[in-house]
């Protein structure tokens, strides 16, 4: 304001605006140039862990930047956490649309917001995520149409799980011919994200076209932990194998290498026991 009433006393002295002249050629050194950089860290965001965008605007001056305001809709692979900002920024918004305004940024000033987000545990191994942010003043200069915008990138680091430590228990069953026994499969999944399902599928050795292929089903899987399987034969059948494979899925629907344990199931002896071995 002060400036403005310095120019009307230096046209009052001068006799007046210049012919056909406007308020607008003396008052051009009012408005604010800003520029906007972007930073984000890290570059490499594992999933499940917080990624930190940084952005600082610039008032390039000539004028005093008035009613800033910073627009940034964070990528829908993120989650929000939190907002600061220097100079008396107020961050506002709802969800992942931030909106931080400054009152004012004086020439040759700069201040910073810094935005936290989660990266989500669906997003896939390898995906490049792009995060856009916009500023403007209400001194911006008339002439420019379009905001300020800078847009930073991150890689999405989300390994496959993996299944360790597995076995199954009994690895030989043997109770009453033709009878079905309980297996417990154990195992562990690493990951860095979850939430994880884990399939267990079972196959035998034997060809379709075995005698045994008639009767009831030769293995259930019960849950992700147990199955049930025909467990001893009749001499002089041979012995029966069983895979069971362990597969772990993730929640970006990224899969683990099967992991398979073997159960095996040797012929009764004729006129033995049966038994657990």
């Amino acid at each position: 304001m002060t400036r403005k009433i310095a120019v009307l006393a230096i046209v009052a002295a001068m006799g007046g605006w210049p012919s056909g002249g406007r308020m607008d050629a003396f008052a051009a050194d009012d408005t604010a140039e800003l520029s906007l950089n972007a930073d984000v860290s890290p570059e490499t965001v594992l999933t499940g862990t917080t990624v930190t965008y940084t952005l600082t605007v610039t008032n390039e001056g000539p004028g005093i930047a008035e009613r800033v305001t910073i627009n940034d809709t964070l990528p829908p692979e993120t989650t929000f956490v939190s907002c600061g900002a220097t100079g008396g920024g107020a961050c506002g918004g709802s969800g992942n649309k931030r909106r931080i305004t400054f009152d004012a940024i004086m020439p040759d000033a700069s201040e910073t917001v810094t935005l936290v987000a989660t990266l989500k545990c669906q997003t896939r191994d390898g995906e490049e995520i792009g995060n856009t942010a916009s500023v403007r003043s209400s001194t911006r200069d008339p002439e420019s149409d379009e905001d300020e915008n800078e847009t930073v990138f991150i890689t999405a680091s989300n390994p496959p799980p993996v299944i360790a430590e597995y076995a199954a228990t009994p690895s030989l069953p043997w109770p009453s011919d033709h009878q079905m026994a309980d297996v417990t499969v154990d195992y562990q999944v690493l990951d860095n994200c979850g939430p994880i399902r884990v399939a267990l599928k079972v196959s035998r050795n034997e060809s379709a076209g075995d005698a045994s292929d008639t009767g009831p089903k030769d293995w259930v899987v019960v849950d992700a932990r147990h199955v049930r399987v025909r467990a001893e034969r009749s001499a002089p059948a041979s012995r029966r194998i069983y895979a069971i494979s362990i597969t772990a899925v993730d929640a970006a629907n990224q899969a683990s290498p099967a992991r398979v344990v073997t159960l095996t199931v040797p012929p009764a002896k004729l006129g033995s026991a049966s038994r657990f071995r």
